[in-house]
């Protein structure tokens, strides 16, 4: 049995449709590109879950499975999101610590 090196598996390796979060049209995003995508989208998923307790409130939703999968999704989402931030001002804080 022949085993591959683990330098064979660096992502240059692998065919450019299998490359996660690299566009097709070869144009690389900024982080700030990047950052803002994930808040319009956690911004979305909070609205999203809000209307749907409120449909279910007006009696408009009967599931409370959609509406619950729904709140969790945002729940998790904003979880991520002020992780992300938590993790950027620990290293702005740990840059700042640094002498020059």
């Amino acid at each position: 049995m022949r085993i591959e090196q683990i330098s064979n598996l660096s992502s240059g390796s692998l065919p450019q449709s299998e490359r996660i979060g690299v566009p097709q049209s070869g144009e690389v995003p900024s982080f700030g590109q990047i950052i803002n995508k994930y808040l319009d989208e956690t911004n979305q998923m909070q609205l999203k879950a809000g209307e749907a307790v409120r449909q279910m409130a007006s009696g408009q939703i009967e599931d409370i499975h959609e509406v619950m999968i729904a709140v969790e999704k945002s729940r998790v989402s904003l979880e991520l999101v002020i992780e992300i931030r938590n993790r950027l001002l620990e290293a702005y804080r740990e840059l700042m610590r640094m002498q020059v």
